[in-house]
């Protein structure tokens, strides 16, 4: 049962999302960056980890209307962190751990 609310609640959170609700902005970012933090944290240090974070929910600002939701919106915003980090440590050069 916790499933089905938590779905329903990400639901509700997305369409807040796509529909420009600040509130649903500060629900997410609120819900969502310490995670975000985590997988950056992976790859990069702290201050690198923050900027690709921040630099991650100026995108989703525009990319969430494209989420299809064929997976939860946490591994979406996850994937995006990952994908971004890896670039970074890509255009320096660093490798990866």
């Amino acid at each position: 049962m916790e499933t089905t609310t938590h779905q329903s609640d990400d639901d509700i959170l997305i369409t807040g999302l796509k529909s420009g609700n600040p509130g649903a902005f500060r629900e997410a970012v609120r819900l969502y960056t310490p995670g975000m933090m985590a997988v950056a944290r992976f790859y990069l240090d702290h201050a690198s980890a923050e900027e690709i974070v921040q630099d991650c929910w100026v995108t989703v600002i525009d990319a969430v209307q494209t989420f299809e939701g064929r997976s939860g919106l946490k591994t979406w915003l996850h994937r995006i962190v990952a994908n971004r980090a890896k670039n970074h440590l890509r255009k320096t050069k660093r490798r990866l751990p």
